[in-house]
This record gives C-alpha cells, sequence and structure tokens, in this order.
C-alpha cells in the first residue's frame, strides 16, 4: 500500500491500514533527510485551489517600505465602490514568508462599502488544470486537496479583513453592514463550492483556523454551522470529503464540530498546546476523521523524547483508523531532522506491532 493510498484508507476509516505519516509540502526539509524521510514513510500533503478568483474593475497597489530589516507594507485597494487600505509589516525570517496585519482593509463604513464592491467583482472560474498538475507530480507520495480558501466569516475574523477585534466590535456597532458584507461573501462562496464539488480530488480543504478563544459556541452556531450546512452537501452530492484546518483552541467547540457536516478535522493539535486529546475527539467524533498537526512544542525534547511522545500519541489513537500523524506547522531547523527521524522510528514500530494478522 503506498501513501496515498494509505492517507484515503484512513479517510474512509479503514482500521486495517497502517497509520498514514504527512507534511505539509513546503515543511519537508531539502536535504539527504529528505530521501531518508521519504523511504520511512513520510508522505506530502499540499492544497491547490480549484478555482482561478479575477477582479475586473479592482485595482491593487504595493508600496514597501524596508528599514532595519523590517520591512512596511502599505496595501490599498481601489473597487467600484470605493478604495481600502491595509498596513503589514514583516521581518526577514517570518514563518512562511508572511507579514503582520497592524491595519485592517476595513476600518471605517466606507472601508467595508469599498471591499463590498471588491467581493462583487469576484470572476470565479475552475482552476482543474492546475490540480491536475501537482497531482501528478505527488503521484503516490502524498496527497493532493482542492482548496476552497476561508469560509466567509472566518475571511472576515482574519487579520487582514477585520481581526477579531474588528469582528467583535462590528457585531456590536456595525451589524448591518457587517450581515450585508457577510452575505455577499456568501454567495461568492457557493459559486467556489459548486466548482469545488466537480473538481478532479476527492478531498476539499478549507483553511479555518478556527479557535474557541475567539470562535465559541453561539458564534459557531450563527455563522459557522449555517454556512457549512449550506456548502457541504454540494459536495457530499459529488462524492467530496470536506477538510477543514482547526488547529486552535477546540474542546469548547466539540459538540458543534460533532454535529457539522465535516469530515475531516485537519492539523487537530492535541495537548500541551491543543486542548483535547486524540481518544477524546475520536470518542466524540465517530463518524469523523483525525488528521492530525504534531505538537511543534515536542520537537525541542531529545531523540527519546520526541519518539516516546510519538509513540503515545499513536496508542491514544488506536485502535486503528479515522487518524492520520500530520504536521502541518514549523519545526525549528535546528531540530526538524532529528524530531522527524524520531517520529519515524515511533510510527514504524506502531505500525509493525499493530500490522493486521
Amino acid at each position: 500500500m503506498d501513501i496515498r493510498e494509505r492517507i484515503l484508507a484512513a479517510v474512509h476509516g479503514d482500521a486495517s491500514a497502517p497509520v498514514p505519516w504527512t507534511i505539509y509540502l513546503g515543511l519537508l526539509p531539502t536535504s539527504e533527510a529528505e530521501r531518508r524521510l521519504r523511504e520511512q514513510g513520510l508522505g506530502l500533503e499540499t492544497m491547490v485551489s480549484v478555482c482561478n478568483i479575477d477582479f475586473p474593475h479592482v485595482e491593487r497597489e504595493w508600496h514597501i517600505v524596508e528599514r532595519g530589516g523590517e520591512r512596511t507594507i502599505t496595501v490599498t485597494y481601489r473597487t467600484p465602490r470605493g478604495r481600502a487600505q491595509m498596513l503589514q509589516r514583516a521581518q526577514a525570517g517570518e514563518a512562511y514568508g508572511t507579514a503582520w496585519t497592524v491595519e485592517p482593509l476595513i476600518k471605517t463604513l466606507a472601508d467595508c462599502e469599498a471591499m463590498l464592491g471588491y467581493v462583487e467583482d469576484m470572476v470565479i472560474t475552475p482552476n482543474y488544470d492546475a490540480v491536475v498538475a501537482m497531482d501528478n507530480r505527488i503521484g503516490s507520495d502524498g496527497i493532493v486537496l482542492g482548496s476552497v480558501g476561508l469560509s466567509p466569516f472566518q475571511q472576515l475574523v482574519n487579520p487582514d479583513w477585520l481581526g477579531m477585534d474588528g469582528v467583535s466590535f462590528w457585531l456590536a456597532d456595525h451589524p448591518k453592514e457587517f450581515e450585508e458584507l457577510l452575505a455577499a461573501m456568501v454567495r461568492k462562496a457557493e459559486e467556489i463550492y459548486d466548482i469545488a464539488a466537480q473538481a478532479p480530488v476527492e478531498l476539499i480543504h478549507s483553511d479555518e483556523n478556527v479557535t474557541a478563544l475567539f470562535v465559541w459556541p453561539r458564534l459557531f452556531q450563527r455563522y459557522l454551522a449555517p454556512f457549512y450546512n449550506l456548502v457541504v452537501p454540494r459536495l457530499h452530492a459529488t462524492g467530496k470529503r470536506y477538510v477543514c484546518h482547526y488547529d486552535g483552541s477546540i474542546m469548547p467547540l466539540r459538540d458543534e464540530l460533532a454535529r457539522s457536516p465535516i469530515d475531516v478535522v485537519e492539523a487537530f493539535t492535541p495537548p500541551p498546546m491543543g486542548d483535547i486529546s486524540v481518544s477524546e475527539a475520536k470518542a466524540a467524533w465517530p463518524g469523523k476523521v483525525i488528521w492530525s498537526n504534531f505538537p511543534g512544542s515536542i520537537f525541542l525534547e531529545d531523540y527519546a523524547g520526541v519518539r516516546d511522545f510519538t509513540a503515545a500519541l499513536l496508542e491514544d489513537a488506536a485502535p486503528g483508523g479515522r487518524f492520520i500523524l500530520g504536521i502541518t506547522e514549523d519545526i525549528p531547523g535546528d531540530v526538524r531532522e532529528r524530531g522527524l527521524a524520531a517520529m519515524g522510528e515511533a510510527l514504524d514500530r506502531y505500525n509493525t506491532e499493530h500490522r493486521p494478522g
């Protein structure tokens, strides 16, 4: 059974298959260690957008100032309904090449109107050729997921748009304008999910990044659950599985997730960095798959510490099926190869000892 077959077996709940082990494509070491890890069974996970989004009447302008190793980035959106501006800062060596948003796009009612124009201007078309190309490149060494980005509410929670603070204030101060913008975003998201339903891959991935530190059950019930119930049945109707990136605090959302149509909880982070164990999650969500994120703090342990934690995590996930051992976050460079090798040893031992027959 190759790596792709292992992943799909886990997604389909096959308890007889070996536990798969995956890492985001961009996090794989590019050295001799890569070959050794791949031989140990480390597979690739990557996402490709199912659609292209064009903005025929929107202009975006970037102004970058570099000073003392820090970049200040001003991004201006000019849309059919006005102008909005975002301010970001970035340090050299930031994870994933990301920047910190200092001022979001939406700060005033005029900004909200401008971003409504941005959403309305979206022209959404399939990106199937790119999905197929990546799928052919990865082959049996891993899996390609079709990306649909963030759900509309989580897009507004994103620091680039409103952020957590901004959503809190706008729900209280400007609920009408907030709901109007969100409704427009949902309409466009429906187009994206209709394209995803016909995509040439089985697994459809949403970035989500939900944490119960902000999205408490009442917000989930009000905004996320209705959206999932609107679009996920369209995916299920064509045999797709819905994979959601939930890497934050989710214990308070345990019951909400159980009732949701989400098939795979991806980037699930167990303690000590998360707040719910794999065994607790599997018991709470008997029909769902746990695609874990290995807690990053454990990589700071020595070889034996990483190996033993991995072994305990696998035992907690037993019996087999509905579990994938994943890595979805950066690993400190000076411990990456050692930590991954320790994970591989523990996984190989587990799969050997639990081999059927």
